[in-house]
C-alpha cells in the first residue's frame, strides 16, 4: 500500500531555531493537526490546538509546533537543565527512524526550549507517559529554541540525521507528535493512541522518508581532564598524578546504523550526588538511577522481561570501556565491556561475592544483547552476561533467549529463560536456570498484567540488580478506570488486584502480597492515591506477617508551586537476622517544587521514618536535602545542595558552576563539605571536604 504522507525534502530550508516559525520553507511542510486527548479521557478533544510541521533538508530533520493556550499567561515554563523540566507545559515527537516499530527517540522541549530527551523500546512502551519505567534517558546532540506569544507558544527543533540511527536510505519512519498542558495535566497526540492497544510504539503514524542521506558521522574525539582534591589529599580514584586526571572517549557512526564507543580513564563520577534516601532496616540493598551518559548510550536495548537483568551501577569506576549499536531492518546488535577498577558486591538473597571476595581487585563485565523484530508487534531475542575478577577464581556468565508475541483478542505474551553460571566466592552455583511468562492486554477501561517466575536457589546476574533467589511464583495487576462526567474528577483509578505469592524450590511459602489502591485524578492537575499493603514473607528462617496503609498526593497548588506527599503508617517488619520481628512504623516524606522567577528553583524535601517494637523505639530519624538552582541562561548555571542524615548525624553542602553548551561540551567547577558526629555511622568529627573541576568538549563531527 503507497504511503500517503511524506516528510517534503527541501534541499536548501535556510532555517534558523529562534523558536519563530517564519522561515518560507514552513510553508511547503506536512502539516499536522486534529490531536487527541489520551490523559485523562482518551478520544477526547484537547482544550485547544496544536499545529505541527515537518519538513527535512539533506542534512537535518525540522519539527515546529504552534501551541494554542486559551489562558497564555498560565503556560508553565521555567530554565533548567536538560531533562529536567517534566512538570512544565511541553510538546515532542516520538520518531523511529527505521520503521520496525521496536525502538525509537524522544524529544521533548518546554515553552522556553529546554531539551529532553531519551528512548522507548517495545514491551516497554506500555504508555506514553515521558520519565516513567519506560523512558530511559539518552542524550543527543540537536537544537530547538521556545518562545512564548500572544496565542500560547512555539518551538522549533533541529534533529540532524547523523546524530540518530538510520539506514542509508529512509524510505519510511515511525512519527508521534504529543503536547503536555501542565496545569491540567492533558496529554494529547496525533495520531490518536488506541487506549486498546498495549503499547505506544505500535501505532506510530508511518510517513514517507526524505530518501538518501548522509552516512554516517565521522571520528569525534572527546578529551576530558579532571582535577580533584579531597581533605586526605589528592584524588587518586581514577589514574593520573598530584589529583589531575585526563581521559579520552572516541565516538564514530561509519555506517548510519552503526555507532561505536570507546573511551580510556573516563570520568563517570555524576555531576549531582544520589538522592537522599533512607537506607536503615531495608531487606535489600537501594536501587539507585544511572545517571552517567556512557552507560544511558543504547541502554533501551538491554531493557529484558526480567526487570533490571543488567544494571550498570554494579560498574562502579571504569578503566576503560567500549560500547557498539548496530541497527539494520528487523535486527538490533548492543554490546557493552567495560574494565571496572572498583566493582560492587553481589546483589542477592542467596549469597554471592561479599567485598572481602572483591579485596579491591578490578572487574571485567560485558554485556551482548541481540533482538529482531517479528511482524508488527513480535520478537526475538538473546542476551549474554559475563563478569570475572581478575586475580580470582571469581567468574560469572549469564545467558539466555527471550521472546514477545500477539497472541489474540488485544493480548501480548512474553517469556524469557535463563542460565547463570557462578563459580568462587563463598560456594559455586554452577547452571543455575530462570524463567519468567506472562501476558498483558489493556482496553479503555481496565489494563492486566499477570505473570510468573521461576528463580532456582542459585541464579544470579552480577551485572544486575535481581536480589531476589530460590522462588517459585507468581503475580498480577488488575488496573481500572472510569471518566465520572464531573469537570473537577476527570479520571479515576483503582487496582483491586496487585499482588504476588511465590515459595521456596522445596515447597515452602516465601512471599505473599496484595497491595490494592484507588485514586483520583482533578481537572487541576492533582493526584490523590490510598493503598493499603498486606504482606507475609519469609525472613531468616520466620514467617513475618504485616498489614499497613497510606497515601499519596500530588498537588500543582500554583505555576511556581508544587508539592508531593506520602505517608503510610502499620506493622512492618524488622530485618534483624538473629531477631526479626514484626513492629510499627511511621514513614513519611514530602517534596516541595518552588519556582519564584523562570531563572530560579528551590526544590526542599525531606523523608522521616520511625520504628517501634513493643512500645519501644527502634530508630527514629530523616533525611532531608535543600536544592537551590539558579540559571543565566540554559547553558550556564549554578547548583547549592544542602544535606543531612540524623541516621548519620551528618551535614553536608555541595556546590556546582556549570557551563554547559551541549552534551560532550561542558566545563564544571564545584565543591563539597560535610561533617559527621562522633554519633554517626562513622564515627569521626573530622570534616571531609572535596574540590573538583571538569573540562570536556568535542572535537571533530
Amino acid at each position: 500500500m503507497p504511503i500517503a504522507l511524506d516528510i517534503p525534502r527541501i534541499p536548501d530550508a535556510q532555517i534558523v531555531i529562534d523558536g519563530s516559525i517564519d522561515e518560507t520553507a514552513w510553508a511547503q511542510a506536512f502539516e499536522v493537526k486534529g490531536f487527541k486527548v489520551y490523559r485523562p479521557e482518551p478520544d477526547t478533544d484537547p482544550a485547544s490546538d496544536t499545529v505541527v510541521r515537518i519538513l527535512s533538508d539533506d542534512q537535518t530533520l525540522y519539527v515546529s509546533f504552534a501551541v494554542a493556550d486559551a489562558e497564555p499567561s498560565l503556560v508553565r515554563a521555567g530554565m533548567g537543565r536538560r531533562d529536567t523540566r517534566n512538570r512544565d507545559d511541553y510538546v515532542g515527537m516520538v520518531l523511529d527512524p527505521l520503521g520496525t516499530g521496536e525502538r525509537a527517540a524522544v524529544f521533548i522541549v518546554n515553552p522556553l526550549g529546554i531539551q529532553m530527551d531519551g528512548t522507548h523500546v517495545r514491551g516497554r512502551d506500555k504508555e506514553l507517559v515521558p520519565f516513567g519505567g519506560s523512558f530511559t534517558s539518552w542524550d543527543a546532540r540537536w537544537t530547538s529554541a521556545g518562545k512564548r506569544t500572544a496565542e500560547g507558544y512555539t518551538v522549533e527543533l533541529a534533529i540532524p540525521w547523523t546524530n540518530i540511527r538510520h539506514p542509508n536510505r529512509v524510505e519510511k519512519v515511525g512519527a508521534l507528535f504529543f503536547r503536555h498542558v501542565a496545569r491540567t495535566a492533558e496529554r494529547s497526540a496525533w495520531p490518536p493512541l488506541d487506549p486498546d492497544e498495549t503499547g505506544v510504539l505500535p501505532q506510530l503514524q508511518e510517513l514517507g522518508g526524505p530518501g538518501e542521506l548522509p552516512e554516517g558521522k565521522g571520528l569525534s574525539i572527546i578529551p576530558e581532564v579532571t582535577y580533584g582534591h579531597t581533605h586526605d589529599g589528592a584524588d587518586t580514584s581514577r589514574l593520573g598524578l598530584a589529583g589531575v586526571s585526563p581521559g579520552l572517549t572516541l565516538q564514530t557512526s561509519p555506517l548510519p546504523g552503526l555507532q561505536l564507543l570507546g573511551t580510556v580513564n573516563p570520568d563517570f563520577s555524576q555531576v549531582e550526588s544520589d538522592r537522599a534516601q533512607i537506607d536503615v532496616n531495608q531487606r535489600y540493598s537501594l536501587q539507585l538511577k544511572e545517571k552517567r551518559p556512557f552507560f544511558l548510550e543504547g541502554q533501551e536495548w538491554f531493557s529484558h522481561p526480567f526487570k533490571n537483568l543488567i544494571y550498570t551501577r554494579t560498574m562502579v569506576t571504569p578503566l576503560y570501556g567500549g560500547r557498539a549499536t548496530a541497527e539494520s531492518g528487523p535486527w538490533a546488535v548492543a554490546g557493552m565491556h567495560i574494565w571496572d577498577r572498583n566493582p560492587s558486591p553481589s546483589i542477592n538473597e542467596g549469597g554471592g561475592w561479599t567485598e572481602d571476595d572483591l579485596q579491591d581487585r578490578p572487574a571485567l563485565a560485558s554485556v551482548a544483547r541481540v533482538r529482531s523484530a517479528l511482524g508488527a508487534d513480535g520478537m526475538v531475542g538473546a542476551i549474554y552476561s559475563n563478569r570475572s575478577v581478575l586475580d580470582s577464581d571469581l567468574t560469572h556468565q549469564l545467558g539466555g533467549f527471550d521472546a514477545r508475541a500477539p497472541i489474540g483478542g488485544g493480548v501480548v505474551a512474553e517469556g524469557a529463560l535463563l542460565v547463570s553460571d557462578t563459580t568462587g566466592g563463598s560456594d559455586d552455583m554452577r547452571a543455575a536456570p530462570a524463567a519468567v511468562v506472562g501476558a498483558s492486554t489493556r482496553s479503555r477501561h481496565a489494563e492486566l498484567d499477570g505473570k510468573l517466575h521461576y528463580l532456582s536457589p542459585g541464579f544470579r546476574s552480577e551485572n544486575g540488580y535481581l536480589p531476589r533467589s530460590d522462588s517459585l511464583g507468581a503475580s498480577g495487576e488488575l488496573e481500572l478506570f472510569a471518566y465520572p462526567k464531573i469537570p473537577l474528577l476527570p479520571r479515576v483509578f483503582g487496582s483491586p488486584i496487585d499482588g504476588e505469592i511465590a515459595w521456596h524450590q522445596d515447597g515452602e511459602l516465601r512471599d505473599v502480597s496484595l497491595e490494592p489502591k484507588a485514586g483520583t485524578w482533578f481537572s487541576n492537575g492533582a493526584l490523590i492515591m490510598m493503598e493499603t499493603e498486606h504482606v507475609g514473607e519469609l525472613y531468616a528462617e520466620r514467617w513475618l506477617r504485616s498489614d499497613r496503609g497510606g497515601f499519596f498526593f500530588l498537588s500543582p497548588w500554583t505555576s511556581w508551586l508544587t508539592t508531593f506527599t506520602n505517608f503510610s503508617t502499620g506493622q512492618a517488619a524488622l530485618y534483624d537476622p538473629d531477631d526479626p520481628r514484626i513492629g510499627w512504623s511511621y514513614e513519611s516524606s514530602m517534596r516541595l517544587e518552588i519556582q519564584p522567577s523562570t531563572h530560579i528553583k528551590l526544590t526542599p524535601q525531606i523523608a522521616w521514618e520511625r520504628f517501634l517494637l513493643d512500645g519501644d523505639t527502634v530508630y527514629d530519624g530523616w533525611v532531608g536535602r535543600i536544592k537551590l538552582e539558579m540559571f543565566a541562561t540554559p547553558r550556564t548555571w549554578a547548583r547549592i545542595l544542602l544535606d543531612r542524615s540524623t541516621f548519620e548525624d551528618r551535614d553536608s553542602i555541595e556546590t556546582l558552576f556549570a557551563y554547559e553548551r551541549e552534551p560532550g561540551k561542558a566545563i564544571y567547577l564545584g565543591g563539597s563539605y560535610a561533617i559527621e558526629g562522633d554519633e554517626g555511622a562513622i564515627a569521626s568529627t573530622k570534616p571531609q571536604w572535596q574540590v573538583f573541576t571538569k573540562l570536556t568538549w568535542v572535537f571533530g563531527s
